[in-house]
């Protein structure tokens, strides 16, 4: 009940303090307003706003619509949504990092969800038990939460455990390609894929080499171990943003360019040619 209590403060500070002052803005993953907290049965429920659904069913779900309709179009379409998802979590991780020194530590698909508005996808954080942050001198679970032990920001201030700050996007690679990378590359562009799938290949080495976790579970390994000692530069958010999401952006461009040119310029069919006449009075 005291950890349950916990996340609940946890959301209730980060949405007051973070999504009020800069969360709410565009291209930022938001934190869900707490509507109500109540007792069942002496057991503590919080009351959240609602979300339609998961990044993890998103993926899972996702197929193309009937027969019609060009399969590039659909591709292009979903690259679109998830690289815009990638650049808001590394909006608000860049934000909480700087800020709080926020480390979500359970940021698997499963905990990325979104709320749609018409063709419009507006991405949210949920589930903070795990998280760990810094607000007015108190960090909130410093002593440790889940699978994490005692915050050593000692060793922080010493430099190291850099690698802390590409934490949270690395368990959302770990989970995206352990568990839904067929359906994952089934629904975005191959360029797309094979950067996401080339960077999560690296991550995947490194854990293996430097024999990062031990849970059977091979995703598992991203939490304790390699949020203590694993350093993945590719996956700090500022470095996302300014090296991975560019190249997704041009991946997008370039399909987009090959559509409309492959559907407004048939070899097949003659030019028309037109000439003016000017007709007398």
């Amino acid at each position: 009940i005291e950890e349950y209590y916990g996340e609940i403060i946890k959301q209730n500070e980060l949405f007051c303090q973070a999504h009020r002052a800069k969360l709410s803005e565009p291209k930022y993953a938001r934190i869900p307003k707490p509507l109500f907290i109540a007792n069942m049965d002496k057991t503590p429920l919080l009351g959240m706003e609602p979300l339609d659904d998961s990044l993890y069913k998103f993926i899972k779900k996702s197929k193309k619509d009937g027969q019609a309709g060009d399969v590039f179009e659909y591709k292009i379409k979903n690259t679109k949504v998830i690289t815009d998802m990638f650049e808001c979590l590394c909006n608000t991780l860049i934000y909480l990092q700087d800020k709080y020194e926020f480390y979500h530590r359970d940021m698997h698909c499963g905990n990325i969800m979104y709320r749609k508005t018409g063709e419009s996808y507006q991405w949210y954080l949920i589930d903070f038990g795990m998280s760990t942050f810094k607000l007015h001198d108190y960090r909130f679970s410093e002593n440790g939460a889940g699978p994490y032990g005692k915050f050593n920001s000692d060793i922080i201030s010493k430099g190291k455990a850099k690698g802390r700050a590409g934490h949270d996007l690395r368990l959302t690679l770990l989970f995206m390609f352990d568990l839904i990378e067929d359906n994952l590359e089934k629904m975005i562009l191959p360029e797309a894929f094979n950067i996401l799938k080339s960077m999560y290949s690296k991550i995947k080495s490194d854990i293996i080499i430097n024999a990062i976790g031990s849970s059977s579970v091979f995703w598992h390994r991203g939490y304790k171990d390699a949020f203590d000692k694993l350093v993945t530069t590719e996956t700090e958010p500022k470095n996302f943003l300014k090296d991975t999401i560019p190249k997704l952006r041009e991946v997008i461009t370039n399909f987009n360019k090959l559509v409309y040119k492959t559907k407004t310029k048939s070899p097949t069919k003659t030019k028309k040619e037109y000439v003016y006449v000017q007709r007398n009075k």
